[in-house]
Parts: C-alpha cells; sequence; structure tokens
C-alpha cells in the first residue's frame, strides 16, 4: 500500500469542489466580503447546530480564547487553571490578557481533572479553562459544579470538540462561553484561519461582538477598546458547506476509532478513557504504549504517518518553564501518546491495514 498520511486535506471530490467555487462566486459578484449576511447566516446555523442562544464568528480560535478572557474582564494579576498538554494558544491567550495560567493534572481521559482543582485555587483564582482535548469531553459537569460553588468562571476550550455531547448537550453550553477553531484539521474547518465563540449569555455575546470590531456600535463610532477579529464571508460559505458533512465525518471518525479499539485490545496498549453519556468526535485518535516511538519508527518504514499530541507538553516551552503546576500523570502519559491516522477522508482499508502492521509489530517482539 502507498503511504499513508496522517490527514488528508484536499478537495477530490468534483462535485464538492464545484459547489464550493460557485458559492465563493456568489461572494465575489456581491462586493461584500467582511461581517456581511453569509457570516450572519453561518452565525445562525452553528447556533442552532449546537443548540446554544449564541455565536460570535472570530478570526482564530487563539482569538476566540483572548476574547472570552477579556470579555469576562480577566487581566493583570488573575489567575486562569488549565492544562499542559493542549496547544499552546491556550496558555498563551491566558498570557495575552495579563493574566497568569496556573497548570493542574489531568484525569484518565487526557482532560482536566476537577479533583485537582481545590489545590490549585488561590485568592487570585478567577478562571478555569478546561480543554476537550482530541474530541472527547473533560469531565465538564463537575468542573462547572466545582467552579459554580466557589464563584469561578468557566471557558470550555472546544477546538477539537465540535459535536462532542455530553449528557444529550453539546460542548460549548457548559460554561461562560465554549472556544472553537476552524482550522483546517479541526473536524469542522475552513481553508484557512477562522474560529467561533458560543455563549448563552446576551450580556457577554454584546460584548464580545464588540471587541472583535474595534468596539464600534456602526462605521464610526467605537464605544470600547476592540480588536480586529473577524471572520471573512468566503471563509463563512465554506465554514457553512461543511456543517453539512459534519454528522456524517464525526460517525467516520467514530466508526475508525471503534474498529483500532476491538482490534487492539488483546495488545499492549491502551487508550484514553472516555466518560459515560459522552460522545466523543475523535480529532485526534490517542493511543498509548510505553515505547510509543519504536512503534511510531515501525509505522513510518511501512508508511505509515502518526503524530505526537503534543511532544512539548506547554510546561516544557522555554516562556512557561517557571510557571506553577502539579502535573505529575500528565507527563507520565505524554511520554507513552502516539496518535494514528483517522481523518474522515481515509478509507477504511487503510485503517485496516494500519492495525494489519500493529499487530504485526507486536506478533515481532
Amino acid at each position: 500500500m502507498s503511504k499513508i498520511e496522517y490527514v488528508k486535506l484536499s478537495v477530490t471530490d468534483e462535485k464538492i469542489r464545484e459547489r464550493y467555487l460557485e458559492e465563493i462566486d456568489n461572494v465575489l459578484q456581491s462586493g461584500s466580503f467582511i461581517l456581511g449576511k453569509e457570516v450572519e447566516l453561518f452565525e445562525n446555523v452553528l447556533a442552532e447546530y449546537l443548540n446554544c442562544k449564541h455565536v460570535i464568528s472570530v478570526g482564530n480560535g487563539t482569538d476566540a480564547l483572548f476574547l472570552s478572557l477579556s470579555a469576562l474582564g480577566i487581566g493583570e494579576g488573575d489567575e486562569v487553571i488549565t492544562v499542559a498538554n493542549s496547544f499552546i494558544a491556550t496558555s498563551n491567550a491566558i498570557k495575552l490578557v495579563g493574566a497568569t495560567p496556573v497548570f493542574i493534572d489531568v484525569d484518565d481521559s487526557m482532560n482536566l481533572d476537577p479533583n485537582c482543582i481545590n489545590k490549585a485555587i488561590t485568592n487570585r483564582t478567577k478562571a478555569i479553562i478546561p480543554v476537550h482535548l482530541a474530541g472527547l469531553a473533560a469531565n465538564i459537569e463537575e468542573i462547572i459544579k466545582f467552579a459554580q460553588n466557589n464563584n469561578l468562571l468557566v471557558i470550555e476550550d472546544c477546538a477539537q470538540a465540535i459535536g462532542v455531547k455530553v449528557n444529550n448537550k453539546m460542548v460549548g453550553n457548559f460554561g461562560d462561553f465554549g472556544c472553537f477553531s476552524l482550522h483546517p484539521l479541526k473536524n469542522l474547518s475552513v481553508f484557512g484561519d477562522g474560529g467561533f465563540i458560543t455563549t448563552n449569555d446576551t450580556r457577554l455575546f454584546e460584548k464580545v461582538k464588540l471587541l472583535r470590531n474595534h468596539g464600534l456600535i456602526n462605521r464610526d463610532t467605537s464605544i470600547m477598546i476592540g480588536g480586529n477579529s473577524r471572520l471573512d464571508e468566503m471563509q463563512a460559505v465554506l465554514g457553512r458547506l461543511n456543517l453539512e458533512f459534519l454528522n456524517s465525518n464525526n460517525r467516520k471518525r467514530v466508526e475508525y476509532a471503534t474498529f483500532y479499539k476491538e482490534n487492539l485490545k488483546e495488545y499492549p496498549i491502551t487508550f484514553p478513557h472516555v466518560f459515560e453519556n459522552t460522545s466523543p468526535v475523535f480529532n485526534t485518535f490517542m493511543i498509548f504504549y510505553e515505547d510509543r516511538n519504536k512503534l511510531r519508527e515501525y509505522l513510518k518504514q511501512y508508511g505509515i504517518e502518526t503524530k505526537i499530541h503534543y511532544p512539548k507538553l506547554i510546561t516544557e516551552q522555554k516562556l512557561y518553564l517557571n510557571e506553577r503546576k502539579e502535573i505529575k500523570k500528565t507527563i507520565d502519559l505524554n511520554k507513552k501518546i502516539l496518535s494514528l491516522p483517522i481523518h474522515p477522508k481515509h478509507e477504511f482499508k487503510e485503517i485496516e491495514y494500519i492495525v494489519y502492521i500493529i499487530k504485526k509489530f507486536f506478533d515481532t517482539l
């Protein structure tokens, strides 16, 4: 078999490609390119899909986090509890508003462990940012319960988790804000950068709308300091079209994940825990194996590309070495992680081949 890439991003379906081009041409003909009817339509269909009150589209997922923190008034002198096994954008957003990230440990789902929050709280703690890593739900109901009992704000980092449900409620609806990325590697993507924020609080919705566009209430009048983080019309069109395929693509990811688990369960491999009453969407499919580098090299010899999420924890990045942290389990698990291909454009025979090669690896030991 030829090389199996970790993801497949090119548009090979000619009918879908033609539809993209037709819709983009409509935008070109309209002469409206920023915050027009296509952006509003995309925000509305997202709100309907996620069953939330408000959606605000922004320039990218990092801006979604930054603007949410800003809207909640979090800044200099404040602390925000989060995890170290995320893309660095999560903690960078905290730093960008002038606050300090405090890193706590994860549970067996590789997500923030609510049992570890209490030890990290100080009189400066203002918020928690749990990350629904890899399209698996964090123990969000327990996190929210703790936050409410301790007067803390919650921003859900849902960058990898659109479509995940907890007790039939979409993630992004539990905290004060939900933050999503539309990066090409996400389950719902555009053809470039993009992101959006969810909230069920109308006051916060109105504030973020101002913050994303220079605080403008009309073309000429600004009532607060804001930035420029606007999703353009063409990306809104592409996001809306891709939303039509999200459920079927997520089902394919679940199908592939189930096949991996069923066929590898007899081998010395384990998987992140999936909580009951949750529906994962497997943005990535992570396995744990003690000698993951040896397995990774073996798969590479057979043309199978894999990834490690993440080769460096945030706390191993130079700018975060001195931040407060208690993350022993995170460190231990991160040494064992290997992410296998699970993109919906992979063919089932490719997933079967990957499983075959992994079994062959263990049979040679």
